[in-house]
C-alpha cells in the first residue's frame, strides 16, 4: 500500500471514530469526567486554599494577642484602675501607647473597663471622655458610651484572652484580662480595637496570598475575594450556613445566582478566631471549552497515529525485497574480497547460475500477501538485480 493511501485511510477512519467519540463525549462523557475526576480535584484545591487562609488569619491574631499581652505587663496598666493614678505612670502609659500605634498602624483605640463592665477607666477615644481637666479625666459609664461595648467582649476572672469580630464597624476587638502585678487579683478587661484592613495588609505581604479584599460576615467570619457591594445578596445564606454547620469539610451550594453563575461556599473549620470562607463560581467546576477541544484533539491525533502504525506494521514487499537484495550483494562482495586470490570466475558463475532459482525463492520467502500487480514488480526487481550482478561476474571471467 502506498504511503499516501495509508495516510488517507488513517485520516478517514480517524475522522469517523472521533466524530462518534465527540457525540458520545458531549452526550455525557464530559459530565462523567467532571464529576468523577475534575470536580474532586478542584474542590480539594479550593478547600486547601481556604484552610491555608484560615491558618494565616489565626497566625495574625496570635501575633497581635502576644503583642498586646506584653503591653499589659507594666504596673501602670493595673494602676489605671486606681482612683488616682501617679503622674509618671500616666506619662509612661501614653508613651507606650504611642509606640504601639507606630508598630500597629491599624490600631483604632484602646479601652480599660472594670471587672463589672460598668465603668470605663481609660480610653483613647475622645467621645468617651465626659470631663477633662489638667489634673483628671472622667469617662462616661459603659452603658452611656457613644461607641457601645458589647457584653460578649467583657471577660470575667480566670477567663482567657479572646478575639471578636465587629463586622458592622469593620474591626477586630481583642479582649485581654488585666490583673494586679503583685496580688494577681483580676482588675478588669483591656480592649484593643484593630481595623480589619490591617489584616489585609498582613496577608498581602505573603506571596501565597492570591485573593483580593475580604468582607466581614457579621461576627462570624470573613468572606474572601467577593465584592462588598454584592454582599447583601448572599449575606443571609452565608450567615445561616456558618451558624448551623460545625464542620466545613464539604462546600455548600448557595441558592443565589449572580450574573448567571451559581456559587459554592468553601469554609474552613471554625477556630477561636472565627472562620474564613471563599465563594467560588459554579463555572469553575466545569471543563472549559478550551480543555474539551484539547482533549478531543488529543484523542483524534492518538487514533490517527495508532491506525497509521497498524497500517505500517507489515512492510511493503518491494521494500523487503530491496533490503534482501542489498544484504545478498554485501555478502557477495565480502566473499569476493576474502577469496580474490584463488577465485575461479567461471566455476563461480556456473555455481551461481545453478543456485539462481533457490536464491530467488529464498528472497521471496516470508512476504506473503503480495498482490498480482506487485508480484510482477517483485520478480522484475529480483531479475534485474541478479542480471546486473551476473554481468559484473561475467566481465571478470
Amino acid at each position: 500500500m502506498r504511503p499516501s493511501l495509508k495516510i488517507s485511510l488513517s485520516l478517514l477512519i480517524s475522522v469517523v471514530l472521533c466524530s462518534a467519540f465527540t457525540f458520545f463525549a458531549f452526550s455525557g462523557l464530559f459530565s462523567f469526567l467532571e464529576s468523577t475526576f475534575y470536580n474532586p480535584r478542584v474542590k480539594q484545591e479550593y478547600q486547601s486554599r481556604v484552610e491555608g487562609l484560615q491558618s494565616r488569619v489565626d497566625r495574625y491574631h496570635r501575633s497581635n494577642l502576644q503583642r498586646f499581652e506584653e503591653r499589659l505587663k507594666p504596673a501602670y496598666i493595673a494602676e489605671s484602675f486606681l482612683p488616682e493614678m501617679p503622674a509618671d505612670a500616666i506619662g509612661e502609659r501614653a508613651r507606650d501607647l504611642a509606640r504601639l500605634q507606630e508598630q500597629l498602624p491599624g490600631l483604632i483605640m484602646f479601652r480599660l473597663v472594670d471587672q463589672n463592665g460598668e465603668q470605663l477607666h481609660f480610653s483613647t477615644l475622645d467621645t468617651d471622655v465626659r470631663t477633662r481637666t489638667e489634673q483628671s479625666i472622667t469617662y462616661f459609664l459603659v452603658d452611656s458610651l457613644e461607641d457601645p461595648i458589647e457584653e460578649a467582649w467583657m471577660l470575667g476572672a480566670g477567663e482567657s484572652a479572646a478575639v471578636s469580630l465587629d463586622g458592622d464597624a469593620q474591626r477586630f476587638v481583642y479582649s485581654l484580662p488585666v490583673s494586679d502585678a503583685d496580688s494577681g487579683s483580676f482588675k478588669g478587661t483591656a480592649l484593643f480595637y484593630v481595623a480589619v484592613d490591617d489584616l489585609y495588609d498582613f496577608l498581602i505581604r505573603s506571596p501565597e496570598y492570591t485573593y483580593g479584599k475580604f468582607v466581614p460576615v457579621g461576627d462570624l467570619g470573613l468572606l474572601f475575594d467577593f465584592p462588598a457591594e454584592k454582599m447583601e445578596l448572599i449575606r443571609e445564606e452565608v450567615v445561616a450556613a456558618w451558624s448551623s454547620r460545625e464542620s466545613a469539610s464539604e462546600p455548600l451550594q448557595l441558592g443565589v445566582s449572580l450574573e448567571g453563575d451559581g456559587y459554592l461556599l468553601f469554609s474552613a473549620d471554625e477556630t477561636e478566631y472565627g472562620r474564613a470562607g471563599v465563594l467560588v463560581g459554579s463555572s469553575n467546576f466545569e471543563l472549559q471549552l478550551s480543555m474539551k477541544i484539547i482533549l478531543l484533539a488529543s484523542v483524534y491525533l492518538t487514533v490517527f497515529l495508532v491506525i497509521f502504525l497498524i497500517f505500517n506494521l507489515r512492510q511493503d514487499p518491494l521494500v523487503v525485497i530491496s533490503q534482501r537484495i542489498k544484504r545478498f550483494q554485501i555478502d557477495f562482495l565480502q566473499d569476493f574480497v576474502e577469496s580474490k586470490e584463488k577465485l575461479e570466475w567461471n566455476r563461480w558463475k556456473r555455481d551461481l547460475t545453478a543456485k539462481a532459482p533457490a536464491i530467488k525463492k529464498q528472497m521471496k520467502s516470508g512476504i506473503g500477501g503480495v498482490r498480482k500487480a506487485q508480484q510482477a514488480r517483485v520478480d522484475e526487481l529480483i531479475d534485474r538485480s541478479w542480471d546486473e550482478m551476473m554481468a559484473a561476474i561475467g566481465a571478470q571471467a
